[in-house]
């Protein structure tokens, strides 16, 4: 019996792929551009983060001075801000935390017949410091709305002419403090003129 040739052919080998890998310059190169954008961007980032800091603990004491103001005027009394350390009475000279309260009886002092209106917390690192004009007062460090809305130094009569600063060490960026302006029945924010060293402000 005669065998049929067949068209069987034997299998071609399997083209062999290049390697998809990087070389090591190339991992050399991206190394290189990690670093550089790496050391533009982290400044870039820290002042932003500082700038969120100043604005955020700035704003806090400005809602906080605002809120006193306009309690003193609708409820017709005498609302005192201060600093504090356990968010329920005046105590110290740190006013990263401080609290705004209805003063009844008039002497500077949270008591039973008082109101806690406000706590306000400024985070670390941001420091708060006051000028002379604050820390000075009869009794130090109070600021008193009177019904009348308009800011005294403790319980002086003369209309306060005083400064709350935010600060957060750094010398980047150059602005580096917050100033919170107290004038009368005026409260606003501003940056200092130059950087600042978070020591007591000026008075205004």
């Amino acid at each position: 019996m005669t065998e049929q040739p067949t068209n069987a052919r034997s299998p071609r080998p399997a083209p062999v792929r290049a390697s998809s890998g990087f070389t090591l310059l190339e991992l050399m190169v991206v190394i290189i551009i990690i670093g550089i954008v790496t050391a533009i961007a982290l400044p870039n980032f820290r002042i932003m983060t500082i700038n969120n800091r100043l604005s955020g603990g700035a704003n806090e004491v400005l809602a906080g001075m605002q809120l006193a103001r306009m309690e003193a005027l609708r409820r017709n009394t005498r609302v005192v801000v201060c600093p504090s350390t356990n968010g329920t009475t005046c105590a110290g000279t740190n006013w990263g935390r401080h609290i705004a309260f209805v003063d009844t009886d008039r002497n500077g002092e949270v008591g039973a017949a008082d109101t806690l209106l406000r706590e306000t917390t400024v985070e670390v690192p941001a420091q708060v410091q006051v000028s002379a004009a604050i820390s000075g007062a009869t009794p130090a460090h109070r600021i008193t709305f009177r019904p009348d809305g308009l800011a005294r130094p403790g319980n002086a009569r003369t209309i306060l002419a005083g400064t709350v600063q935010v600060c957060v060490p750094a010398t980047q960026p150059p602005n580096n403090a917050r100033l919170v302006r107290l004038s009368g029945s005026r409260v606003s924010v501003a940056p200092p003129a130059a950087s600042a060293a978070c020591a007591a402000p000026a008075n205004l």
